[in-house]
């Protein structure tokens, strides 16, 4: 209460409250390109999807695990190109007199199976307990086999990673992959002050949608010059060039229809504010622990 009634003290907590603020830009552009008809095969569209994923991988536009944080060069070719692989087979058969009588792919079933026919065998007096094994000679042998298999990518990726950007050079603008995203920060600026795009395409049956997140984190007050530099100017090669990849693909194998295409774009923003705790606060924190 005596805060209330005493500016100057009022004035004298405040001063000790420290308060942060930023503002988060996201602008969400999305490319939904259409065939007109859906591919009525589904193996002519797994074909034109692999086709897709190879031939941007070659241009280094490749499509990458969202979990991903390897170099270009590192990148498994394998979740681009069909490769070769071996698989290992280890079958357990059961024979009897040297035939063979049952197959299992455990061990333990295969001696269930043993135990199952030295109890029929006695049962049904085909055997006495104490010469059976000699009578039918029951083994169990274990065969392994090794076979070569292509096997055709699995093209389930969906993050786009342009990194022929960081191969080129920009009077302007600097590239920097981080994980998922392709940071572009002002060659004049600190490179903590960038923008950030994510991209990924996913390609359908009937559609494939292209979809571009960039994110600014800025100072509450920016003006709206710089708003639409880091927003649209930065990113701007960035879109263009995957966007011009993207098309040309559609156009050569997977019959793209122009005319269909619609491009959406949304820009939205969030004020974050942190606040210190004032003296004040703790100070009846404090108090109340020691009246309970």
């Amino acid at each position: 209460m005596v805060a209330l009634r005493n500016p100057k003290y009022v004035l004298i907590i405040r001063s000790y409250i420290m308060v942060e603020q930023n503002c988060v830009y996201e602008r969400t552009m999305t490319v939904t390109y259409n065939k007109g008809v859906e591919f009525y095969d589904y193996d002519e569209y797994m074909k034109s999807k692999r086709l897709i994923t190879q031939v941007l991988y070659e241009n280094k536009f490749p499509l990458i695990s969202q979990y991903n944080t390897y170099d270009y060069e590192n990148l498994n070719k394998a979740d681009y190109y069909p490769s070769k692989r071996k698989t290992t087979t280890t079958m357990y058969n059961v024979t009897s007199n040297g035939k063979e009588i049952a197959s299992t792919e455990y061990n333990s079933d295969a001696k269930e199976i043993i135990r199952a026919l030295d109890k029929f065998t006695i049962l049904n007096g085909l055997a006495e307990a104490d010469n059976m094994s000699n009578k039918y000679n029951m083994q169990i042998e274990e065969v392994t086999t090794v076979k070569e298999k292509m096997y055709e990518a699995d093209v389930g990726y969906t993050i786009l990673m342009p990194y022929a950007l960081l191969d080129t050079s920009n009077e302007d603008f600097h590239y920097q992959r981080l994980g998922k995203t392709m940071a572009i920060s002002d060659i004049n600026d600190d490179a903590d002050h960038h923008s950030s795009v994510t991209t990924e395409l996913v390609i359908g049956r009937y559609d494939a949608v292209l979809t571009f997140t960039i994110n600014w984190d800025a100072p509450v007050k920016s003006t709206k010059a710089n708003i639409e530099k880091h927003l649209v100017d930065m990113p701007e090669v960035l879109t263009a060039k995957v966007m011009n990849m993207v098309e040309s693909l559609l156009r050569d194998t997977w019959e793209l229809n122009e005319d269909l295409t619609v491009i959406d774009c949304v820009t939205q923003s969030n004020i974050n504010t942190k606040a210190e705790c004032s003296p004040a606060v703790i100070s009846s924190l404090k108090k109340r622990q020691a009246e309970l």
